[in-house]
């Protein structure tokens, strides 16, 4: 499954929003705290989704652009930010064709998925104003964060044909893959730190999280026969009552440079 394109994260916006705002929600807040952005700033949050980061940054910043690809995440985000001054685009983030407007820069788990990632960070660099900062973040190994584990554990359950080779996942778990990438895009003074957040679940909003937040569930769930939906969903669920573990870890990579 391609996770380069908008289909599956449309597929997966109506629930991610409430089924994952207590992962992203925390990591969002601890980009905004370490970037520290000044009460006059102009930020850009670049793969937005249901706009997270950009509703947390509000009492913080001065203007907010938020940009995806995917129309039904930002139709989510629209919603989300309603009466709001967020300024929302759809656009590619690889060619973002914005000159040097913003002080600072996010991309929280979203760059990791394009499909030419040093162009996105070229087009970052650009959109910022000299001495602006970019934070992006990456998850760390599944085998660092129990929750990943959880998730590929009733993910595997649900749909035992699937071979790991059809989920993709992002290869930027080691710093120094980040640093090369940023010091290639002309970003310097670069900072790359290890993030680890808890979420306390239980086995039954664990698999909704599942169902409903993750891509490739969410997919499934809408493009499969419902008879065969509805047996997946049973061995995921039976899954999770057995292994669902109460408080969950996700660790993650964060890294900020400047233009």
């Amino acid at each position: 499954m391609s996770l380069h394109t908008p289909r599956p994260w449309d597929a997966v916006a109506e629930g991610y929003a409430e089924t994952t705002l207590q992962i992203t929600q925390a990591f969002a807040r601890a980009a905004l705290d370490w970037v520290a952005p000044s009460q006059d700033a102009h930020i850009l949050d670049l793969a937005t989704g249901p706009g997270t980061l950009s509703k947390l940054a509000l009492a913080k910043v001065a203007q907010i652009t938020a940009v995806d690809f995917s129309p039904e995440m930002l139709r989510i985000c629209r919603a989300q930010l309603a009466g709001t001054t967020v300024e929302i685009l759809e656009a590619d983030g690889q060619d973002l064709g914005i000159h040097q407007r913003f002080d600072a820069a996010f991309s929280m788990f979203g760059l990791i998925f394009f499909p030419d990632r040093d162009a996105a960070l070229r087009s970052l660099r650009a959109s910022l104003r000299p001495g602006g900062v970019a934070c992006i973040s990456s998850w760390l190994p599944p085998q660092r964060s129990t929750g990943m584990i959880q998730a590929m554990g009733a993910f595997s359950a649900a749909l035992p044909d699937w071979t790991p080779g059809e989920l993709e996942r992002p290869d930027w778990d080691h710093p120094e893959i980040i640093a090369q990438a940023m010091e290639r895009a002309g970003f310097h003074d670069l900072q790359i730190e290890e993030r680890l957040i808890s979420v306390d679940v239980d086995a039954e909003s664990a698999w909704r999280g599942l169902a409903q937040g993750f891509a490739p569930l969410a997919l499934a769930r809408q493009t499969m026969d419902p008879r065969l939906w509805a047996e997946a969903e049973q061995r995921g669920q039976a899954w999770m009552a057995e292994h669902c573990e109460p408080t969950q870890s996700y660790a993650a990579l964060f890294a900020k440079g400047r233009a």
